[in-house]
């Protein structure tokens, strides 16, 4: 639910979700202010562990893009496929 939350706040795509790095329980997620005011996220921290660079956004670049239906009920139509399709 925090990685939602997160891609929401900092208005990352929603199909990032996928390959985003899960949390640990109770794991922080930290904030800091930059120079321009805005947010930016510094590091994760996990109970008992050492602070690592923040990664949960690590894929970011290599995210597939998904092709959704925009609502216009005259736009083509999509359909899903089984990615382990045999023959």
């Amino acid at each position: 639910m925090l990685v939602v939350m997160l891609i929401c706040l900092f208005q990352k795509n929603i199909s990032l979700y996928d390959s985003c790095r899960s949390l640990e329980n109770a794991e922080f997620v930290v904030c800091e202010r930059a120079q321009d005011g805005q947010f930016e996220i510094s590091y994760t921290w996990a109970p008992g562990g050492d602070k690592k660079a923040f990664d949960v956004f690590r894929n970011e670049e290599q995210v597939e893009k998904v092709e959704v239906w925009n609502g216009d009920p005259n736009s083509r139509l999509l359909s899903s496929s089984p990615e382990n399709a045999t023959a």
